[in-house]
This record gives C-alpha cells, structure tokens and sequence, in this order.
C-alpha cells in the first residue's frame, strides 16, 4: 500500500482498510477522505474534505445515513471490489454494492473529489464504482446531476438535515424530465424551487450570466439521460454548490485572500422565487406593490382572499376561449418561463410554427420558443394552468412567451400599443427621467424630514420607549430589504451613496421606506465601482468613498451597519464619545466585542426585555457591515440571510474609523496617517 506519510494512503487495495486518524489523500494533496465525527456526537462517518482549507468543509459522505455508533469504524475493500464500512463488530454499516466484480480492484482519491473503485486487471472498462455518481449536498466540478431516461442511478444533491447530521434532509436539487427538462429544488418531493429550463447558456430563471466568467455549464440531452455538470476555467478556482438544510442552494468560491469561502450566488432570491407564491394565470413581479397580479384575460378565483394577499388560489380565465375562433396571443417579455412539467416541447420548429401548433391544439395555453444547444430550435407548449411564472430578476436575460387569449383582450391590448410603444421606444429616456424623480423626490422628502423635525424636535427618550425592540428589529429588516431591491432585484442597480438615519422614513405602522434620493447613482449592466472628484452628502460615509471618492454597493453596506448600530444603542455616532477610551460609536462597538461583552452596547431603556442571541447576531452582522476594507463586508442579500438566521455569520475585522490605540493605521507612514485623520467624522461633511 503506497504511502504519503504513516497515516495518509494515496491508494487502497484489495482487502486492506482504512481506519481511527488513517486517511486517504489525493496525488496533489487537495482533497483528503477519511472518518470524522460531528459536534459532540459518537457518530462516525467516512467522508471527503479539502485537505488545506480550514475549518473543515465537507464535500461528500458515504454512510450519511447509516453511521457508526460508538465503536471503531473501518472501511474496507473486498477482493471483489466492494466498499464495506465496518462497526467495530465486524457488522456491515455500508456497503458501495458495486454492479460489477473486479479481478485486482484498488481505491484511490482524484484530485478533482471522486473516489473511485478501478480494476488494475486486463479489462478495458476499469472503473468499477465512483462516488460522484452519488452526490451528498455538495456539487463539486467534473460531478453531474443526472437523470437517467433508460436505466441506471439517478444523481441530484439532497441537503443534510441539520448542520451538525448529515443525513438525508427534506431538500433535493434536482432534473426534473417531466415536459422539457428543468432544474428544481423540492421539500419532500415537493416543488420549492425551479432554476427553469436551460436555455443553451443557463436556466430561464436564474442570473448566471457572472458565473460563465470562472465556469462552464453544459447539459446534455439524449434519449437516455439528461445531465448537468460544471468545469472551472483554472484549475485554481475552488468552488462548489450546496443545498443547505434550509433548501438555499449556494455558489461559493474559495478566496485565498480572506481565507474564507465566498457566496457569489444563491438561489431562492427574493419571494418571486419560491415556487407557485402567485397561484395558477397570474405573474409575480418583486419590483410591483403588490407583487402579484393575475395576467391580461384572468381574474382572482378568490377575490376576498387576493385582497388580502393571499395568492395561492391563483387566478381564472374571465372568458373561456373559443378554440380557433378568434383567439390569439398576448406577448410577455422579460420572464422566467413557467414550470415545464406539463409542457410538450418539439424540435426543429419556427416561432410561427408555435403559435400555429398552439392555435390547433385547443388545449394549448401558451407557448415559448427556444435556441438552446441541447435540442437546436424547440418549441416550447404548455397546456392547463400556467404556474410559477415571473419576471426575471434581470429583465434583458428573461424569456419571451406567448399567452393565449380570447378576440376582446387583443383587442383591449391594441388601445394601448402607442402608449406601449412611446414607453417602450424612450427607454434611454426612461433612464433620464428616473433620475430626474428621484432627485426630486430626494428634494421633496428631504424638505419634509425637515419640516416633521421642526415641528417633533430630534428625539427624546418618551419617542424611543415607543420603538420596542420588536419594533426597531422590524425597522432594520425593512431596510434591509429596501436595500436588497435597490442593489439586486430592481431592474436598474441604484447606489444611494446618502444613507442615514434621518433619511429612513416611518408610516403609521412604523414600516421603514428609504428617502432622499438626490445623489443616487445608478449602475449600468456590469458595473460595480464608481469614482467621484466631488465626495457630496451628510450620510455615514465610508473611508473609500470619504477619501478617494470610489463607491459602491459596499458603500450602502457600511451606512446600513451604522444605523443599525444607532438602533440597537439609541446614540447617534455624530454625538457619541467614550471619554474613558477615546472612541466613537464604530470603535466602542468593537471594544465591547472583542472583551465579550457586546450587550453592553444595548438602550438602557430596553435591555431588560431583549433576546440576547437575536441582538447579537444584529449587533455581529453591523459590525461586518462597518469593516474597513470594502471587499470584506458582505452584500445585502447576504445581510438579510444573516438577519434571518440563514447564514453563517464570518468573523468579523477591525471597523473602519477605528480610534483605538490598536489601531494598525498608527504604524504606517506619516502621509497615511494624515490622509486617514481627515475622515474620522462621518457626518462632518
């Protein structure tokens, strides 16, 4: 048996075991398997990790739900080419029930996560057994979801059940074939979630367009099976994706700057995502209030309950159609198709085919057209109830479709084409134009902050006893979601680059809308950073945007980390001091944080009535909010995960603004410190 070192084999054969601190690692040492346990559990399993990151990340289990209780675990191959993971008995735990024998088998670890099983006989095929054709939560490149159409497994990523017990939980990611091929998530086999069907460069329903710039997606499509795997465009890209035991699906790449695995994507966004919210006929769109509405030609089955929000009953066709007798379609654009597990899908049709196959077939409802390169041109039928339709999160990467609709509503349609089509034509236009609302409403709201401060004065301690903690929790997570659509889920990315405390407006039910607009910014396609030679704004600046000028979503980050630290203290950082230490609100914060006492930070006024591990977790996701370095505080829709309890909350580094006598800014040079000591103030300008 070769051997890295006492402990670490590189290849396994038969009849020898692996067993206790004994692992097998891969010929360039990435990955490395071997048993570990969980938490304080007894439980052992046999699992594969990344041998250099840390802390440990699991990428697949053997006997995730089958572990060694109490006694010493082994893994053995048999003569014949089987895995058998042994108790300490001798008794079977798990078993590879490899399908075919082998004359001289041997196991090894590639480098790329697959444990094999080969045959070192004569025989052309030796790949006996490998792990990626049964995936965990975890898929790694080179690893496919697959479903095979003839015979033979079906692989897709079921989440572990919690994160301390990896055995199968109520989640799976997978293909689902009914109709034309589309990627979903389910919760005990029922659907959660749809990616949509491929479109030749990604699922109808997702943004992925960033993630082709590190990988490369292709799926394949036969008579036999369908699959969908990834590869890295270097071999220096660590990446994978998770399904989490909440049902959140995950991109993350390994950074070796922060030495922390980065979310570049996850999936379900926003509620539009989540499968069927709106009901049967009706399209969910996040940037609309409400955000669901029944399409042209269908009203709410239930009206009393759709008024109050409740959806799901969907919408029903205010007139049946005549079937080939005047009825025609209605165009959408910009969307997520809806869910093709009723659909029929033909090859090699034309657009008019489409609708002509559509108009013949009286049960046909809609229909969409597809270039993709698993089927050429297809043609895309659906028949009954449309569901799970939706505007794309971004508009110019959604689909087309065609809805069928009786005479009257074409007709109801046509008064409105010129108003479309100026709308519609003045899309540059568009973009001036909202400019110009917004700095008018920044001009507007700023004069009525104003005028409601003339008149209430600025606060006293009657005013905060009436923003309970629940209250002011609900405070921070609406603006946080303000924020969240402002950055991601509106059509056009706004930087507000003017965010603070007093430009957060309350209604009646104390639910918080963001104002004052004036020096927003938007952001085209693309675009992540901008610079400015005129730094404007009374807002909580941070030190890029103070100093050079550069902002960015970040920028939002950083102001939305101070205000919820003003919340959760009711002390406004142009105000605080600490005379014992020297510090304003941003480096007392930390103090308090690094000695172990963040509580301390909480309104006197309320401490006695808080949940502990709640202000907490808001007190940590502020002060990753308010890091130095912009590349290290986290997105908004990482925030709001974060507020939820929905994401591992990292550890969090020095505060920008720090006034500590630890700061590492004091050791570097003269002109450094200078340029540093002119932004202190956050509000000062």
């Amino acid at each position: 048996m070769p051997l890295l070192s006492s402990q670490n084999y590189i290849t396994v054969t038969q009849n020898q075991s692996i067993q206790d601190d004994e692992t097998l690692v891969s010929a360039e040492g990435t990955f490395e398997a071997g048993f570990f346990g969980l938490g304080n559990s007894q439980r052992q399993y046999f699992g594969i990790w990344y041998k250099s990151i840390s802390p440990r990340t699991i990428v697949w289990v053997a006997n995730r739900d089958a572990p060694v209780q109490n006694s010493t675990a082994t893994i053995k191959l048999t003569d014949k080419g089987n895995l058998l993971i042994l108790d300490g008995s001798k008794g079977i735990i798990w078993s590879s029930n490899g399908s075919r024998a082998a004359e001289k088998p041997y196991m090894q670890l590639l480098d790329s996560g697959n444990l094999v099983v080969k045959d070192g006989g004569k025989r052309k095929k030796n790949l006996i057994w490998e792990s990626f054709d049964y995936p965990g939560d975890t898929l790694l490149a080179g690893m496919k979801i697959k479903s095979n159409l003839v015979k033979g497994p079906t692989s897709y990523l079921t989440s572990w059940r919690n994160t301390e017990d990896p055995a199968s939980g109520e989640f799976s990611y997978l293909i689902d074939t009914r109709g034309f091929p589309q990627l979903v998530i389910t919760r005990n086999a029922t659907a959660y979630y749809r990616a949509g069907p491929w479109t030749g460069k990604l699922f109808s329903g997702s943004s992925w367009l960033r993630l082709r710039k590190i990988l490369t997606f292709s799926m394949q499509f036969t008579s036999q099976e369908i699959s969908l795997e990834y590869e890295t465009a270097n071999r220096s890209i660590i990446t994978r994706a998770v399904i989490n035991p909440s049902g959140t699906t995950q991109r993350l790449l390994w950074s070796d700057r922060s030495q922390s695995w980065e979310i570049i994507s996850t999936h379900p966004t926003d509620q539009c995502t989540y499968y069927g919210l709106c009901g049967a006929n009706s399209m969910c769109d996040i940037s609309n209030n409400p955000i669901c509405h029944c399409l042209e030609g269908f009203r709410p089955k239930f009206q009393a309950k759709w008024n109050s929000f409740d959806w799901p009953g969907g919408c029903v066709p205010m007139k049946n159609l005549s079937c080939q007798n005047g009825d025609g379609f209605l165009k959408h654009t910009g969307v997520k198709l809806p869910d093709t597990s009723s659909s029929w899908y033909g090859k090699n049709k034309s657009l008019d085919e489409c609708g002509t196959l559509c108009l013949q077939n009286c049960s046909c409802t809609s229909y969409a057209y597809l270039d993709n390169d698993i089927g050429g041109s297809a043609c895309l039928i659906w028949f009954g109830d449309i569901l799970d339709l939706s505007i794309h999160p971004n508009p110019d990467q959604g689909q087309e479709i065609y809805i069928k609709v009786v005479a009257s509503e074409l007709d109801h349609r046509r008064n409105k084409k010129s108003f479309m089509t100026k709308k519609l034509a003045g899309s540059l236009a568009g973009i001036v134009a909202l400019v110009i609302c917004i700095i008018i409403l920044g001009l507007a709201t700023s004069t009525c902050i104003q005028r409601k401060k003339n008149e209430r004065g600025d606060g006293d301690s009657t005013r905060s006893k009436l923003l309970d903690w629940n209250k002011r929790l609900q405070i921070i997570d609406g603006i946080a979601r303000g924020l969240l659509y402002l950055h991601q889920d509106s059509r056009l990315r706004i930087i507000h680059r003017d965010l603070k405390t007093s430009n957060i407006l309350l209604d009646n039910e104390m639910n918080p809308k963001i104002s004052d607009f004036g020096l927003a910014r938007i952001f085209i396609g693309d675009q992540v950073e901008a610079r400015t030679k005129r730094v404007m704004g009374t807002g909580y600046m941070p030190p890029e945007y103070a100093v050079h000028g550069s902002f960015s979503i970040k920028s939002d980050v950083f102001s939305f980390g101070v205000i919820v630290l003003e919340i959760i203290s009711g002390k406004k950082i142009r105000k605080f001091y600490d005379p014992h230490h020297h510090l304003n609100l941003l480096s007392h914060a930390w103090r308090l944080w690094i000695e172990g006492s963040p509580l301390e930070l909480v309104d006197k006024l309320f401490e006695d009535s808080i949940i502990p591990t709640e202000i907490l977790r808001y007190i940590h996701v502020a002060l990753l909010c308010v890091q130095r370095r912009p590349e290290t505080r986290p997105d908004m829709l990482s925030i709001v995960l974060m507020l939820n309890g929905e994401k591992e909350l990292p550890k969090p580094s020095l505060p920008a603004f720090y006034t500590g006598k630890h700061d590492p800014i004091l050791l570097e040079s003269p002109s450094r410190r200078c340029s540093t000591s002119v932004t202190i103030s956050l509000e000062a300008r």
